[in-house]
């Protein structure tokens, strides 16, 4: 039996290394570094053909991300992997020797995944080999196209750099510094020092200084725009835009961004806990899924077919988008 177990793992993990490698193949097969100069200092490019893998799937998370029916956990000194449909859990990677501070964000993106400790981005392979520091010294990191992208200090403020997916050709973009940055399907929302908000697309190089309100929180982007929380319910602005408009009007905790749609956790009842649920990108379709409440704490992650609610004690549960069958994936 305990053989049995292990080949069960053992073929878990090759499953989710055939899945990754079959769907990156596209970008590991052509020649990845003639994009890797593409455009100056101010103004950046990349080629949307690049941009497939980071808008099919959710790319980082302090939590949760799945891939083909497996799932990946930031369990804090170790990322987790287990199969949706049998259970079965495995250990994937650590930081080993290299780090001893906890994962704050980690990414999967063609076939690497990236554990950040706060200082600095470590990639390794999916059965955790090969590890090694890919971006040092920054305070966030992105995947995007051909690129991770990171936020830096020098000269006593923060500048947005990007380099390839192994950590090579790292360059600096823009002259200015910026105090935070958001990256997703080609757009990049850059927070300048002043505290405003500019917006500059590496596909086209269009840009524009985009008004949020004071009072927004939990910003995100989406393919259509940034999206943001107010006390009021969750609203976007399109790209360029000047004004928002609402998605959902009510009281939203929590929200997160997927392939398809949204996912969000809303408070509709007195008793402070929350309901999950789904819709489209605009707010349409809203779903509930019932069966389970949340603390209002809890942070939300969505991908093509599963949203996943991780409360604040590290439990994870999942449910499908489609039918609410809630069932704890991952104990503390």
């Amino acid at each position: 039996m305990v053989q049995k177990k292990s080949n069960k793992r053992r073929d878990i993990l090759i499953l989710l290394a055939v899945l990754l490698i079959a769907l990156a193949a596209y970008f590991l097969t052509r020649d990845r570094f003639t994009g890797l100069f593409s455009g100056g200092l101010d103004d950046p490019a990349d080629d949307e053909e690049n941009l497939y893998y980071s808008i099919e799937y959710e790319i980082s998370s302090a939590h949760v991300l799945e891939r083909g029916g497996i799932v990946l956990k930031n369990a804090g000194d170790l990322i987790k992997a287990v199969e949706l449909s049998s259970g079965i859990e495995l250990d994937v990677t650590d930081l080993g020797e290299r780090s001893q501070a906890p994962i704050l964000d980690f990414a999967e993106y063609v076939s690497y995944i990236y554990m950040f400790d706060g200082n600095t981005v470590y990639r390794s392979q999916l059965d955790g080999s090969e590890l090694r520091a890919t971006v040092e010294d920054c305070v966030k990191f992105e995947p995007m196209g051909d690129y991770i992208y990171s936020l830096q200090p020098a000269n006593g403020a923060y500048y947005l750099f990007r380099c390839s997916i192994i950590g090579t050709y790292e360059q600096q973009l823009f002259s200015e510094p910026f105090l935070d940055f958001r990256a997703y399907d080609g757009n990049l929302l850059l927070q300048r020092e002043n505290g405003d908000w500019w917006w500059y697309n590496v596909t086209t190089q269009n840009s524009a200084d985009l008004v949020l309100p004071e009072e927004a929180r939990e910003i995100l982007l989406d393919r259509e725009g940034v999206l943001y929380l107010t006390d009021t319910g969750l609203y976007r602005v399109s790209y360029g835009g000047k004004e928002g408009t609402a998605l959902y009007e009510g009281t939203v905790e929590a929200y997160t961004v997927g392939p398809h749609g949204l996912g969000l956790l809303l408070n509709e009842g007195s008793d402070g806990q929350c309901v999950a649920a789904v819709c489209g990108p605009s707010g349409e379709e809203l779903t509930r899924l019932e069966g389970e409440t949340f603390s209002p704490e809890s942070a939300l992650d969505l991908s093509a077919d599963y949203l996943f609610v991780t409360d604040e004690t590290g439990i994870t549960h999942c449910s499908p988008t489609d039918t609410p069958t809630w069932e704890v994936l991952f104990e503390n």
